[in-house]
């Protein structure tokens, strides 16, 4: 492991540590330069020895100053993997200035923040403003968040419009009335209807009467008839009694001829 922070506190400073693992490494005190060759991977510590960040690459180079021994800038090349903080990138080549606070990534970049993504040629960030630029080739995705507004005076006289309409529509009530009344005149009509055709059918035909009338002639004519028999019938009674009153008296008259 390499230990980059410094082991006198000043004030002001934050101490960081950074710990790796790689295939070969060279390291020269007199200058205060670290190199990690072939698969390097380090780790970047707080002073209480949590991981705060990492950087992978083929290889990585440690400056600090030899001194002080504070780590004053880092650089990694090819197939640079790095994360600070809540950000990860991908890149060919990344360099971290301790003194400045900005890292620098170059060729083939893609950072990845939250769920924003962005891809250029040179970016750059500044990790004590939060600053972020890109430059070359620039292509991103943001997510963006918005807050429904509020509705003005206008919006709601243009509600209050909209309900006025509305009320002038016929609601579901309405139209309900409206067919139920439709159905009780149909129901008039019906029995209006049926109350004419009984009238009717109480109405004698002019056919039904003259039946009637000939019907009552007949039977006048019946009656009639029958009155005039028992008329002439009286009538032969009546001669028959004054033939044999007549019979009578010529039977007493006789012997006088005599």
């Amino acid at each position: 492991s390499v230990s980059s922070a410094s082991d006198k506190e000043t004030a002001g400073v934050k101490k960081e540590f950074i710990t790796g693992t790689s295939d070969e490494m060279e390291r020269n005190e007199k200058d205060g330069v670290t190199v990690l060759i072939g698969n390097a991977k380090t780790k970047r510590l707080d002073e209480n020895e949590k991981e705060i960040g990492f950087l992978n690459a083929d290889r990585i180079t440690i400056k600090s100053d030899p001194e002080t021994r504070e780590t004053t800038e880092i650089i990694a090349v090819g197939n640079v993997e790095i994360r600070d903080e809540d950000i990860f990138a991908t890149c060919d080549h990344a360099t971290m200035n301790n003194i400045t606070s900005i890292i620098t990534l170059k060729e083939n970049v893609v950072v990845l923040q939250n769920k924003d993504r962005l891809e250029t040629k040179l970016f750059t960030f500044n990790r004590l403003t939060g600053k972020q630029t890109g430059v070359g080739g620039v292509k991103f995705s943001v997510e963006v968040t918005q807050t429904t507004p509020s509705p003005t005076p206008e919006d709601t006289k243009g509600n209050s419009s909209d309900e006025k309409d509305s009320s002038e529509t016929p609601t579901t009530d309405e139209s309900k009335k409206d067919s139920n009344e439709s159905v009780n005149e149909s129901e008039k009509d019906a029995e209006e209807s049926s109350e004419k055709s009984e009238g009717e059918s109480k109405t004698t035909s002019p056919e039904s009467e003259n039946e009637k009338k000939e019907s009552d002639s007949k039977e006048k004519n019946e009656t009639g008839e029958t009155g005039t028999t028992t008329t002439e019938s009286e009538e032969t009674e009546t001669e028959d009694s004054e033939d044999a009153d007549s019979e009578d008296d010529g039977e007493g008259t006789a012997p006088e001829e005599e």
